[in-house]
């Protein structure tokens, strides 16, 4: 009897399974627009419309970003990094907390889920480096449905990029 005590104990003491890490260079994942990838434990971008996404199993999914402070507006004040961060086509929108965060979505079940974390403001809020994520444990990416064979591409200046369109 009190071996088995004492086997359940040990059970009972068992450290819980470590989450799944991943870097920014995983092949599942998809980027769009400009990144600085020269780093692969932490992709840079600036840039309005830069977007990571990606499709996971698991309860659980935190995104680690870094960002760096931005230049001061007219009056001194710090800009603040904007995101929209997309989960099974829930939008959230939310302002980047300066230093390394994680930042945890709540999640539906076991998925398969969809993320996408797209950059709302312009450069001058700061460079936002993407360091990966963490998944539940037992979680993984999947792989991303192909994108369309074809693609419409604007040019044009900043009114067709959407610059200022945050500023009312």
């Amino acid at each position: 009897m009190s071996s088995l005590i004492l086997i359940l104990l040990l059970l009972a003491c068992q450290a819980p399974a470590p989450s799944v890490q991943v870097m920014p260079h995983d092949a599942h994942l998809r980027y769009t627009g400009r990144f600085d990838t020269a780093d692969p434990t932490s992709y840079a971008f600036a840039w309005t419309g830069s977007r990571v996404e990606g499709v996971f199993s698991g309860d659980s999914l935190s995104l680690y970003l870094k960002q760096e402070v931005g230049k001061p507006g007219p009056q001194g004040e710090t800009r603040t990094a904007m995101f929209r961060l997309t989960l099974d086509e829930q939008d959230t929108v939310f302002a980047a907390l300066p230093g390394r965060q994680a930042y945890r979505l709540p999640v539906q079940g076991p998925g398969p889920h969809r993320f996408r974390l797209l950059r709302l403001t312009e450069a001058e809020t700061g460079l936002t480096h993407f360091q990966g994520l963490s998944l539940a444990p037992g979680g993984s990416l999947l792989p991303l449905p192909q994108q369309a064979k074809r693609r419409i591409v604007f040019f044009g200046n900043s009114i067709t990029c959407g610059y200022g369109n945050l500023g009312a």
